[in-house]
């Protein structure tokens, strides 16, 4: 399949409709770039993270995939736009968060401390870590959490080693690490 340059898809495993639903009101508000189109992948019945986005990723020609939890809500309209500039600022990056660590404790399984970087809001609070200054559009981390992950380049998810609903996102940063 030829690869699409001007087309990004939005993957997310669904298991809860209503949750979907209200995921989906914010992508659909999304500000998609001129000469831009998405695609919105919707897996149901996977039976795991890794092999849903496996799915999705062979079903798309979008150069551009953003895997997303069914739960998280974009309100960044300006989404697309912002991750277009990280990747055309630099081919070398091929995986993108909002969330990540600089230095993961791979021992320490509580999601809680592992993360050190990046910027969320939750339903319970906003999750503000160190971030990138405003001059700049990202900063390196080495792992990134699940929620959201964004690539350029297509590197299969590990289902063999990962056939569940946690740590396939440290994996993928791992392959992507592997990769260059």
């Amino acid at each position: 399949m030829a690869v699409d340059k001007k087309k990004i898809a939005f993957i997310t495993c669904v298991n809860d409709e209503a949750e979907y639903a209200e995921c989906r009101f914010y992508l659909d508000r999304l500000h998609i770039p001129e000469g831009y189109h998405v695609d919105r992948i919707e897996i149901r019945g996977a039976s795991s993270l890794a092999s849903g986005y496996n799915a999705g990723m062979q079903s798309t020609d979008a150069r551009y995939k953003v895997y997303l939890h069914q739960d998280v809500f974009m309100i960044n309209v300006e989404l697309i736009n912002d991750l277009l500039a990280v990747f055309e600022k630099d081919e070398q990056i091929g995986l993108v968060g909002v969330i990540g660590s600089r230095n993961p404790k791979m021992w320490d399984a509580t999601r809680i401390t592992l993360w050190d970087s990046g910027r969320v809001f939750t339903n319970m609070a906003v999750l503000d870590l160190v971030s990138p200054t405003k001059d700049s559009l990202f900063m390196g981390v080495q792992v990134v959490d699940g929620l959201f992950l964004a690539t350029q380049y297509d590197i299969p998810w590990r289902e063999d080693l990962f056939d569940g609903w946690d740590f396939y996102d440290m994996s993928q940063c791992m392959e992507f690490r592997r990769k260059g």
